[in-house]
Formats: structure tokens, C-alpha cells, sequence
């Protein structure tokens, strides 16, 4: 009976890393190239504030540098809502450091904007 678990067992996981591979996913992502900076409402809009001041930053930070972040701009929302959504990959490595680390640090303990 054991052998026939331990072979059960085996198909199984088999059949999940065929499906995996198939779908094409991966586990080795690098979150960093794919970055996103969601404005939020919780009932009373937007930290217009914060998206401004985001925004400034964001061409601030292309100038410096003398780069162009590759992004796009979502609104979801019935308040204002809109996600950020940045593709990093082809952001020189230090530069892209220093972007994450500046976005996230600009909004440490904000609520309305969600950094990920």
C-alpha cells in the first residue's frame, strides 16, 4: 500500500509541474521590474496631494537622470481612483534601486497609496 501512495503522490506532482511548465508561469519573477503605485480612496477620494507630488518626483527623476521609465497609467475607480504600473526591466540597475527606494520612502505611512 505504501508504494501505491509514494506513486499517487509522485503523478500528482508530475501532473502539477506539467501544468505549470505549460502555463508558462514563473516562480523566479523579479518583483522589482514589475513596480506599481496605486492611488486609493477609502470613501473620500484620492490624496490628490500625494498623486501630484508623485507626479513631479516622476519627472524629476527621468531629468536626472536622463532616462525614460516605461509605464502606463489605470483608473479603476469611481473616486479618482488609478494605479501606476511601471516596467522596469530595462531601467539601468542602480537607477531602478533608487526609484523604489525613493517612491517607497516618499509614501511610508501613507494609507491612500499603495506601493508594490
Amino acid at each position: 500500500m505504501r508504494i501505491k501512495g509514494e506513486a499517487i503522490t509522485l503523478s500528482v506532482t508530475l501532473l502539477l509541474t506539467f501544468f505549470i511548465q505549460l502555463s508558462g508561469y514563473s516562480f523566479q519573477t523579479n518583483q522589482a521590474e514589475n513596480f506599481a503605485v496605486n492611488f486609493i480612496s477609502t470613501g473620500g477620494g484620492v490624496d490628490h496631494k500625494a498623486e501630484k507630488k508623485f507626479a513631479s518626483f516622476l519627472k524629476e527623476f527621468q531629468d536626472k537622470n536622463k532616462l525614460t521609465l516605461d509605464y502606463k497609467i489605470e483608473n479603476w475607480g469611481k473616486e479618482g481612483e488609478r494605479k501606476y504600473i511601471f516596467d522596469l526591466s530595462n531601467t539601468p540597475k542602480e537607477e531602478m534601486k533608487d526609484f523604489l527606494k525613493s517612491v517607497r520612502k516618499m509614501f511610508a505611512g501613507n494609507k491612500l497609496v499603495v506601493v508594490n
